[in-house]
């Protein structure tokens, strides 16, 4: 009995450990958008979705009490891009966002459903930079039926 109450306890120290890294981010890490069906959380550094929950509710599809452990390089979330293209010399290039996270440059948005926007540009190696101009934009979609 004693040492299920030691594993116990272990556990419970992990947890809350994680819960601390979590509540300890300042409030304006992340910035609070709302639609129509959802409640989301961008990153504001990053501007990667980093919760996504129906309006009102508690769930959400994302682990955002993870967030703290996950938000570094090597780690993909909802708006991540990994591509390769081929440049003007026929050789093939590889692009992932997620491996050199960075604060990316926001823009304003361009239309009336846009909730946000950020040129890529640091989060890119440099000769990428030179060859593309890649932005993500996070919009609201209306589906009429």
């Amino acid at each position: 009995m004693r040492l299920t109450i030691i594993v116990i306890t272990a556990v419970l120290t992990v947890a809350d450990r994680l819960l601390l890294r979590v509540l300890a981010k300042p409030p304006d890490a992340y910035v609070t958008l709302q639609t129509k069906n959802f409640d989301l959380k961008l990153d504001r550094d990053s501007q990667l979705l980093v919760s996504l929950r129906p309006k009102g509710q508690s769930f959400d599809f994302l682990p955002f009490d993870l967030i703290s452990a996950r938000s570094g390089s090597g780690f993909y979330h909802w708006g991540d891009i990994t591509l390769r293209y081929q440049g003007s010399q026929k050789t093939w290039t590889s692009v992932d966002t997620s491996t050199d996270r960075r604060k990316v440059v926001n823009i304003s948005v361009q239309s009336a459903n846009s909730l946000s926007a950020a040129n890529l540009s640091p989060t890119l190696p440099a000769a990428v930079v030179s060859s593309l101009n890649i932005t993500r934009e996070w919009s609201e979609v209306c589906i009429s039926s």
